[in-house]
C-alpha cells in the first residue's frame, strides 16, 4: 500500500488531485491510501501518527509558510529521506531553487490528470526498486535488508561493507562484481571499489561526489565520464 499525501491551502486543488489520483489508481490497479491537508503544520503534526507518505504533493506558497520551509522540516528535522516530494505551484520561476531540495518532480497549477498520471507511473516504477531485498550473511547470521536503505557498498579484498542511510555499517565476504549484477539500476560503480545508490548523491564534480550525509566519495579517472553521463541520464528517468 503506497501512502500518498496532498497538502495545498485551496481544497479545489487537494481534491481535484486526490480524485485523478484515485481513478488513476484504480484504472491501473495501484494500492493507494491518500490522505489531504490544508495546513502543513497540521500535516507534519498528523505524520506522527498517521506516518510518513511514501509520495508528497506539497503546494510552495502558503500564507503562513512555504513548501521549501516545509520540506526542509521533513529531511532535517524528521529525519525523512523516503518521502518523495512532488512540489505544485502556479509559477515556474520556483524550478531552480527547488533542485536544492531534490524533488521528485515539479508541477504547475493547473495540474491535469496525465501529469498526476506521469509522476504515478514513474513514482511505481520507483517504489518497486526501492522495496527490492539484497540477502546477504554476516558471521553465519541470515540477513535482508532493503535496497533503499543502503547508501553504498564498499569493499577491501574480499570483504564488502555496506554503509546505511543512518551511518551504520556491516560487513561480509564477497565481491563487488558480484552486488553489482544484482542491485537495481539505481547502484552504480564511482571507483574499484565503491558502489553508491544514486538516490543519496547530493551533488557532483568531475573528480567526486558528495552524498546526502555529507560523506565524500572519489570518482576514479576511468570512471569519470561513464559516472557523468549516467547521473545525467538518472536525473529525470525516475
Amino acid at each position: 500500500m503506497i501512502k500518498i499525501a496532498i497538502c495545498d491551502d485551496d481544497a479545489n486543488i487537494t481534491g481535484s488531485i486526490e480524485r485523478n489520483i484515485q481513478k488513476i489508481s484504480t484504472e491501473n490497479k495501484y494500492e493507494v491510501e491518500t490522505e489531504v491537508w490544508q495546513s502543513p503544520s497540521k500535516m507534519c503534526s498528523d505524520f506522527k501518527y498517521w506516518g510518513k507518505p511514501d509520495l508528497l504533493f506539497l503546494d510552495i506558497e502558503f500564507t503562513d509558510t512555504n513548501g521549501m520551509r516545509v520540506a526542509r522540516y521533513l529531511r532535517n528535522e524528521l529525519n525523512d529521506c523516503y518521502t518523495s516530494i512532488v512540489f505544485i505551484s502556479g509559477k515556474s520561476e520556483y524550478a531552480v531553487d527547488l533542485c536544492r531540495m531534490e524533488p521528485f518532480d515539479f508541477l504547475i497549477k493547473p495540474i491535469s490528470i496525465e501529469r498526476i498520471g506521469n509522476v504515478l507511473s514513474a513514482y511505481i516504477r520507483k517504489y518497486e526498486r526501492d522495496n527490492e531485498v539484497f540477502e546477504f550473511s554476516s558471521k553465519r547470521i541470515y540477513y535482508r535488508t532493503y535496497y533503499k536503505e543502503i547508501m553504498l557498498f564498499s569493499s577491501n579484498n574480499k570483504k564488502i561493507t555496506i554503509t546505511f542511510y543512518d551511518h551504520s555499517q556491516i560487513d561480509f565476504i564477497g565481491k563487488l562484481k558480484d552486488v553489482k549484477k544484482v542491485a537495481p539500476h539505481n547502484f552504480f560503480l564511482v571507483n574499484q571499489s565503491c558502489l553508491v545508490n544514486y538516490d543519496y548523491i547530493a551533488s557532483c564534480r568531475y573528480e567526486n561526489i558528495l552524498l546526502r550525509t555529507g560523506e565524500v566519495i572519489e570518482i576514479s579517472r576511468n570512471k569519470r565520464k561513464e559516472v557523468r553521463a549516467m547521473l545525467a541520464a538518472r536525473r529525470w528517468d525516475k
